[in-house]
């Protein structure tokens, strides 16, 4: 089965599973500071996914994804799902606390940490987010961190096949993730 960008059926056809009401990435920003950085205005605990990442996307949204396979935890707080006749669809949510939480994100892009990479602000299901990475991988990776709260981040990395759209699937994985954390959990 194909996620991230689509989903393939029982006869191999691949179906676009991403809504379309997908929020787009804005253009790259220019320098920032953490007082740039969107606050979150209804911050979320991230805890019991630290200790169970792979439980931030429930069963039946990884079905929706096209995730048919069960996620392994492959770092302390991210879990990882390979699937795809290859395995070469990889989807990854990794929890970390950071101090200031997304405005790390930005003050990284200030100081110049992104100018190999990229850095373009998003809103996530009304959460602030940002595309970025200090190396562009695009299309064929995409790299998404989420603000939880002034404390903490998830980030999500969909890698997959460079014709589909890596970051808009990024976008539609981390939507499910805060609809898991604001409902506690599978």
């Amino acid at each position: 089965m194909i996620a991230g960008a689509a989903a393939c059926s029982d006869k191999g056809e691949y179906n676009s599973i991403l809504p379309a009401t997908a929020p787009a990435p804005t253009s790259t920003s220019s320098a920032g500071s953490s007082n740039s950085a969107p606050a979150v205005t209804e911050p979320l605990d991230e805890g019991k996914f630290l200790g169970d990442p792979c439980s931030s996307l429930t069963s039946s949204q990884k079905s929706d994804l096209g995730v048919e396979q069960q996620g392994r935890q492959a770092v302390e707080g991210g879990c990882s799902w390979e699937f795809g006749p290859n395995s070469e669809w990889i989807v990854q949510v990794t929890y970390i606390r950071v101090a200031g939480g997304l405005a790390n994100d930005y003050d990284k892009n200030a100081a110049g940490a992104y100018k190999d990479g990229y850095f373009e602000p998003a809103t996530v299901a009304g959460y602030p987010a940002a595309f970025s990475s200090l190396a562009d991988f695009r299309p064929a990776t995409c790299d998404l961190n989420v603000g939880l709260n002034s404390e903490a981040i998830f980030h999500v990395t969909v890698r997959g096949d460079a014709t589909k759209d890596n970051c808009k699937a990024a976008t539609n994985v981390a939507a499910r993730v805060i609809d898991t954390i604001k409902a506690g959990g599978q």
